[in-house]
């Protein structure tokens, strides 16, 4: 406690010194604190301990700028500051442990012991409240973007509530400390630098993980509303760290143990909102980690002979989170969830986008196909496989608009499941014509001819409905 204590002083530069000629009520207070602070001064008096930055004299009580709220704060902190020194020596002294007391220069009068005995008897509820002090004016000093002043004042505070064993408001500052990291993990993402904002992301997670821990301590679990509220927090951290290391991965600079935090850290949100009720999460979170299994799949599928097994267990792993994400119980959810609803469709672009891949060949879908089989990735593949797999990505692409949902979806969301069917299409036609197959060609090209009309048709619609409502309309005036 005494380093919180000492910390406290050093953090507390809100005020400075005291002006040279006070006038008005403020003159008048600094004759009533003059007998404190002389009186302070001789119980610190020759004490100098490791890592006060400040001398006594400059923690001494002043009078205070009433208009500024941050003043006020420090000197709040100050005065706790004292009440702590005082109530440690009165414990020293009681307990007899070979601490020097205080000289009897002359006999203490009555307010003097007065202030010792209270400043013990009120330790535990001035610590409590010197930590919320301390977190007051962290909050002060995180609305103003000084982060490190700010993280510093909620260490102390988190100290404090810790000392009185305060489990609730520990895991509050914990939660503070997780959005200073939080505010630095968006300046780094600012900055394009993934790596750092990747660092203070999973420092983020740690502090919320830290502040569900700390409140499980508590008798009960703490309140019903900061239970929930200290879970959605873990949830979206643990989502945005995920999604974080997701985006390295799928840029190729991500590693074996890179993938594996991702997978932690999705499955953990998952988990969360799953506890909460939130579908949308849920599904979301699922498609995901099946989107990052796919891209680390064919990451390894790309790196050769070796790999194999890894980029198998991968593909494995994604498709199981996409048809999870695509469960029928998710989807009846949908019908009434926009969100769902897009999330769905989402799911089966990427799903038909990695199987036309796959399908049409190409360095990425030659090596998932050559690591599949086990084999060489030399580009070969069989016809019929190559249409299995062209046929599995025009009915992904399909399912949305033959479920009857897509005239809900966004127009970008139906412009790529109109895209991705059209390339299956395309190289649908390609494959059955080489392989001699016409009635089959000729159907798929009828189909073809009919989703382009229908596209186009979709398109003009669009731009008209675009541009009838760029158009102000007019209001008749009263003549």
């Amino acid at each position: 406690m005494r380093e919180m204590s000492l910390s406290i002083s050093s953090s507390s530069s809100g005020g400075g010194p005291p002006p040279a000629a006070p006038t008005g009520r403020a003159a008048a207070i600094q004759v009533q604190l003059e007998p404190i602070r002389t009186w302070l001064a001789t119980v610190e008096s020759g004490v100098r301990h490791a890592g006060a930055a400040r001398a006594v004299a400059e923690v001494v009580p002043r009078a205070r700028n009433y208009e500024d709220v941050a003043d006020c704060l420090h000197g709040a902190c100050e005065a706790y500051w004292w009440l702590l020194r005082l109530a440690s020596r009165r414990a020293a002294s009681s307990a007899g442990n070979g601490a020097p007391p205080q000289p009897p220069a002359q006999r203490q009068s009555s307010w003097r012991s007065t202030c010792t005995s209270e400043a013990a008897a009120m330790r535990p509820d001035a610590i409590r409240r010197l930590g919320g002090v301390l977190n007051e004016l962290g909050q002060l000093h995180l609305h103003q973007g000084q982060l490190r002043a700010a993280d510093t004042l909620f260490t102390g505070g988190l100290a404090a509530f810790n000392e009185v064993n305060d489990a609730a408001n520990a895991a509050l500052l914990l939660l503070n400390r997780a959005a200073v990291a939080r505010q630095h993990a968006h300046h780094f993402a600012h900055a394009a630098n993934g790596s750092g904002e990747l660092t203070f992301l999973l420092e983020v997670v740690g502090h919320q993980r830290a502040a569900r821990q700390r409140l499980k301590q508590q008798r009960g679990g703490g309140s019903a509303p900061l239970r929930a509220m200290i879970v959605r927090d873990l949830a979206a951290g643990e989502a945005a760290a995920g999604a974080c290391l997701h985006a390295i991965v799928a840029e190729g600079g991500g590693t074996e143990a890179s993938v594996k935090k991702a997978g932690e850290c999705l499955s953990n949100a998952q988990a969360l909102y799953e506890e909460i009720g939130e579908l949308a999460q849920v599904q979301l979170l699922m498609r995901q980690q099946g989107s990052l299994y796919l891209a680390a799949a064919l990451c390894a599928s790309l790196e050769g002979e070796g790999h194999e097994r890894a980029a198998t267990s991968r593909l494995t792993l994604a498709l199981r989170h996409y048809e999870r994400a695509l469960a029928p119980q998710l989807l009846a959810q949908a019908s009434v969830s926009p969100a769902m609803e897009r999330c769905a469709a989402e799911a089966r672009v990427e799903l038909a986008t990695f199987y036309l891949t796959w399908g049409a060949g190409g360095a990425g879908g030659a090596a998932i196909g050559a690591a599949t089989r086990g084999g060489s990735i030399d580009g070969t593949m069989g016809s019929g496989e190559r249409v299995k797999h062209l046929e599995t990505a025009l009915s992904h692409a399909r399912v949305p608009g033959r479920e009857g949902s897509s005239p809900g979806l966004p127009t970008d969301v139906l412009a790529q499941l109109a895209g991705v069917e059209q390339s299956a299409l395309r190289e649908l036609i390609r494959a059955h014509a080489a392989a001699g197959n016409a009635t089959r060609a000729a159907t798929l090209k009828a189909e073809y001819r009919t989703l382009l009309t229908v596209t186009q048709a979709g398109t003009a619609r669009a731009v008209v409905q675009q541009t009838q409502s760029s158009v102000p309309s007019t209001v008749p005036q009263m003549v």
